[in-house]
């Protein structure tokens, strides 16, 4: 005895209009639009997050940059004066001046002072040079005596630099203090 297997054949309709499509229903493509629409979204965000960070980072080296600059012109010019000019000098306000006493008259004196937030130098009498950059200002320039009867006189500098901001944007918005001690030798 053969068995003989049973198959199942379905009759095809010829010409009954069935059309096999190999394309995208319109639900996948809500779905891929959807996630073409998330990626880039947060492409976008990432992208601007990015572009702040190195925004407020130009801005806080910046800031330094003046802030390092100012401080390296008072330090040398420290090193190279023989004594405070103490009554040219204005101790404990917030915008003071620093008067030298210089060893090479040409020099002398050299005075920093704020002026339009600036930190300029002028040096023998002569005309006031920008020290920080036109970008930050100085806000604070806080000048202390330090050891004023003793052998070595020195001044406490207290220096605090913002950017420059005249929009108000708050990704600009910084400012930082810069304190230092420097001795007469």
């Amino acid at each position: 005895m053969t068995r003989e297997r049973a198959t199942l054949k379905r009759p095809v309709a010829r010409g009954a209009g069935v059309s096999v499509s190999s394309g995208f229903t319109l639900i996948e493509f809500l779905i891929y639009l959807a996630i073409v629409a998330v990626a880039l979204t947060m492409t976008t965000t990432l992208a601007s997050a990015l572009l702040q960070a190195e925004a407020r980072g130009s801005v806080r080296e910046a800031v330094d940059a003046s802030a390092n600059r100012a401080l390296a012109h008072m330090t040398e010019a420290l090193r190279a004066a023989s004594a405070l000019d103490v009554p040219g000098s204005s101790f404990g306000i917030s915008l003071g001046r620093l008067s030298l006493t210089m060893r090479d008259a040409a020099r002398s004196p050299t005075v920093f002072s704020v002026t339009n937030g600036r930190l300029e130098i002028s040096e023998g009498g002569g005309a006031a040079v920008p020290v920080t950059a036109a970008a930050v200002d100085v806000t604070g320039f806080q000048l202390t005596r330090l050891n004023p009867a003793g052998a070595e006189e020195g001044v406490r500098i207290q220096l605090t630099v913002s950017f420059r901001n005249p929009s108000s944007d708050p990704q600009f918005q910084f400012s930082q203090t810069y304190v230092t001690g420097l001795v007469l030798h």
